[in-house]
């Protein structure tokens, strides 16, 4: 079993060479306090195409604050944001939609899922900072209530989800999950802790300080 297992991966393994230039990532934590060596495939060639994936990246235009204020494209925005079935969760944004087909799927075998789904605080920093700034009055947006209404609910989120965390854990996190199917850990902190860099704009958020 274990031969035909090897074989099997190893074939996989040719299979992307044929295609992918191979190289070896050695500085990674293997989450023991040591290091692993994980393989890396790198396309030969790359192909400009449109991605259909909805996430933190095809959000950028709302969270940099490109478009103007009366874009419908900004409100189509809004709408992917605010969707439960896509980005909005009770704790935060989340970085990819749940009906993407890579949702919480591992980046590789054996390399549990990143930004596949996971709620980052810096991404929800931008998120709110967009918000609050699209709801003024002095944009003369007309979808003025519409961002109005998805900031002050989604930094409650956000705050509440930290604090609560926090309380529980007695740490802050690098990210806290949004997988709906993970029942009881929906929600809670994971992978890297104390994690005071982005997970500290929390005390921002609170401040209204963007």
């Amino acid at each position: 079993m274990c031969g035909h297992a090897h074989d099997h991966l190893s074939t996989i393994h040719l299979l992307l060479q044929a295609i992918t230039s191979f190289q070896l990532r050695i500085t990674l934590g293997d989450g023991r306090g040591g290091l692993q060596m994980l393989p890396v495939f790198i396309p030969r060639t790359i192909k400009l195409q449109h991605v259909k994936h909805v996430g933190y990246v095809s959000v950028f235009p709302l969270l940099l604050k490109l478009l103007p204020p009366d874009s419908l494209k900004l409100l189509a925005l809004l709408k992917q944001v605010t969707d439960p079935a896509q980005l909005w969760s009770p704790f935060g944004l989340r970085s990819l939609s749940t009906r993407d087909q890579f949702f919480e799927q591992e980046n590789a075998p054996g390399d549990n899922p990143y930004w596949r789904g996971a709620i980052w605080m810096n991404a929800n920093y931008l998120a709110l900072d967009a918000l609050h700034h699209y709801a003024q009055q002095s944009t003369g947006s007309p979808f003025q209530a519409e961002f109005h209404s998805a900031y002050t609910a989604l930094r409650a989120n956000v705050i509440a989800n930290v604090y609560y965390e926090y309380e529980r854990t007695g740490y802050l996190w690098e990210q806290y999950s949004g997988d709906i199917h993970s029942g009881q850990q929906y929600g809670r902190g994971q992978r890297c802790h104390p994690f005071t860099g982005w997970t500290a704009l929390v005390v921002n958020i609170m401040a209204e300080i963007y």
